[in-house]
């Protein structure tokens, strides 16, 4: 059985936080930091790791395995910034 007061407030949670980093000064520069950037490629690394423990111990091999990347994170440069910045 599906507890759908966890579904609907987990949902709501991703939307508020979503409209507080897009709508919001504060956001925008909160989640566009070096540490954000870390972070991301951080995620990607063990995701990937994982993918390929999986694959090991199932011998077999899926269609997200990647030593590189992942399917879920954008390839990212800490040179560059995730938003452009406002024209002044």
């Amino acid at each position: 059985m599906i507890n759908w007061h966890t579904v609907i407030v987990g949902m709501l949670a991703q939307f508020i936080l979503a409209l507080f980093v897009l709508r919001t000064q504060v956001g925008v520069s909160l989640y566009s930091t070096k540490l954000m950037f870390e972070l991301i490629i951080f995620i990607d690394h063990y995701w990937a790791q994982s993918c390929d423990l999986y694959d090991y111990a199932t011998n077999s091999k899926s269609s997200i395995t990647s030593s590189t990347s992942s399917p879920f994170w954008p390839q990212v440069s800490l040179g560059t910034p995730l938003m452009a910045q406002p024209s002044s």
